[in-house]
């Protein structure tokens, strides 16, 4: 099946008459994730979350040429979305494959690759601080394991 989003690769344009055209579909290689990803800006949702912690390991353990993942976090009872991040979510085993390929870099690697911003998936736009969502201002997409 190709990329045209027809099951037969044709997709349908209207002809002067306003009734659909068969047009086929343009040829497309595979995709290229690494290519894809390469320098992006992530908003990732969801990260403290077993689901979440996986598929941002993942993430970054495949992709490490990946952007800035901006991980949104509540901060929790009495602690920064950056105590909580850094000192918990990552603290987790889902974490153990880039502990094992970066070993003493693993901190560092996190550090260079995520920021920790505050916010809410409930809260109108996640909750987030006048200069997050400045500094989330062009993002590539967004991630939601939430």
């Amino acid at each position: 099946m190709s990329g045209g989003g027809a099951k037969n690769g044709l997709s349908g344009r209207p002809s002067a008459l306003g009734s659909p055209v068969a047009v086929p579909a343009p040829p497309r290689g595979p995709l290229d994730v690494t290519a894809a990803l390469r320098g992006r800006s992530i908003l990732f949702t969801g990260a403290t979350g077993f689901v979440g912690k996986v598929t941002l390991s993942m993430l970054l353990h495949h992709y490490p040429e990946v952007g800035k993942v901006y991980v949104l976090v509540r901060a929790g009872t009495g602690g920064s979305p950056d105590a909580r991040f850094f000192g918990k979510v990552a603290q987790g085993r889902p974490f153990d494959p880039l502990r094992a390929r970066h070993g003493a870099g693993f901190g560092a690697f996190l550090r260079e690759k995520c920021v920790a911003v505050g916010g809410d998936v409930s809260d109108p736009l996640f909750g987030l601080a006048k200069e997050d969502l400045e500094r989330l201002g062009k993002l590539d997409l967004v991630l939601n394991c939430a």
